[in-house]
C-alpha cells in the first residue's frame, strides 16, 4: 500500500467541468461531494472552480439565479442570511450557498417546483434571451460567405467566425429547449 500524502489545509486547486444551466442539481450534488472529500469552493469562472482544502464537511450547496440589478437584491440576499444560507460566491447572476447539513434532514431554498420554475424563468429572461441578439448580430456574418467581395484574404476568419457563432446559437437554442422541458416537468410535479 503506497503511502497517501496529506494535502496541507488551505491549498487552493482549480477544476474544470462543464455543467449546463439546466444541470444545477448535479452541480450541487458535486459540491457537496468535493465537501465530503475536504475540498470547499471559493471561486468560480467560466467553466473553472477554484477550492481550498479544509477538514471535510457534510454541507448542502444550492444554486439560484438572481440578477444584481434587480430592485429586491438586498432584501433577496437577507432572506437567505435570515435562513442561516452563506453566500459562497457570485457569478453571472448564479448565486451559490452553503448551508452545514442537520441531521439526515436538508435544508432547501425552493419551497415548491414554482419557486423552481421561476428561477428557471428569470434565467431564461435575464441572460439567455438578452444574449440572443447579440449571437444573432455575429451570426450574420455568416452571410458574408456568399459575397464574392469580402472573401478574399478573410475568409478563414469568416468562416471560423461564422461556425463558432453557429455553434453559439445552437449551444443556446439547446438550452432554452432544455430549461423548457424542466420548466415543465417541475409544472407537472415530476422530479427529475
Amino acid at each position: 500500500m503506497k503511502d497517501q500524502i496529506e494535502t496541507p489545509l488551505g491549498t487552493k486547486k482549480w477544476v474544470i467541468k462543464a455543467i449546463f444551466a439546466w444541470e444545477d442539481e448535479k452541480e450541487e450534488q458535486w459540491l457537496e461531494e468535493m465537501a465530503c472529500q475536504g475540498w470547499m469552493l471559493r471561486q468560480y469562472g467560466f467553466l473553472a472552480y477554484q477550492f481550498e482544502k479544509c477538514p471535510p464537511a457534510q454541507v448542502v450547496y444550492r444554486l439560484d439565479y438572481k440578477n444584481n440589478f434587480d430592485k429586491d437584491y438586498a432584501e433577496y440576499q437577507q432572506l437567505f442570511k435570515d435562513a442561516g444560507w452563506k453566500l459562497v460566491l457570485s457569478f453571472a447572476g448564479w448565486h451559490y450557498y452553503c448551508h452545514p447539513a442537520e441531521d439526515a434532514q436538508m435544508p432547501e431554498i425552493f419551497n415548491s417546483n414554482r419557486s423552481k420554475v421561476e428561477k428557471y424563468r428569470r434565467l431564461m429572461w435575464g441572460v439567455l434571451l438578452p444574449i440572443l441578439p447579440c449571437i444573432w448580430i455575429m451570426f450574420s456574418s455568416m452571410l458574408d460567405l456568399f459575397d464574392p467581395n469580402t472573401i478574399s484574404g478573410h475568409h478563414h476568419f469568416v468562416l471560423f467566425t461564422s461556425i463558432v457563432c453557429l455553434l453559439m446559437l445552437l449551444l443556446l437554442l439547446y438550452t432554452f429547449i432544455r430549461l423548457e422541458f424542466k420548466i415543465r416537468r417541475l409544472q407537472n410535479g415530476i422530479r427529475e
